[in-house]
């Protein structure tokens, strides 16, 4: 067994709140305000842990799920931190060198795949 620790948002982070964060991401690339972020820009605000409220503003969007002021944004910035931390390059690993939208998007899907959510959050088809 390992000694690692679990980091905090494992198992607390919803589906929901990550979904939700795509589909508002996906809105600023559609309507092309995502060219407003860069990748160099989105590191710091992880690390401040602003990133949302910063996302809001450059990408005149809003969140709801990961929003500011609720316990999973905090959830939200320490799994994007921890997927940072461990994933290293993100050219190389994502391919992703210049978007810092498509960075959040890679982000979020990392932490899907590596399944570093509240799986009990999941709806699955047919159960109540």
């Amino acid at each position: 067994m390992s000694n690692e620790t679990i980091p905090e948002f494992v198992d607390k982070l919803r589906i929901h709140a990550l979904t939700d964060a795509l589909f508002v991401v996906d809105q600023a690339i559609d309507k092309g305000a995502a060219e407003a972020v860069t990748v160099d820009e989105v590191h710091p605000h992880i690390d401040a842990g602003d990133l949302v409220r910063f996302l809001e503003s450059k990408l005149g969007v809003a969140f709801s799920g990961v929003r500011e002021g609720i316990d999973e944004n905090r959830l939200f910035i320490e799994a994007l931190r921890h997927v940072r931390q461990t994933s290293g390059r993100e050219r190389k690993v994502y391919g992703v060198q210049n978007s810092g939208a498509c960075l959040v998007i890679a982000y979020i899907t990392e932490i899907l795949q590596q399944g570093y959510l509240d799986l009990n959050s999941l709806t699955l088809y047919g159960q109540p």
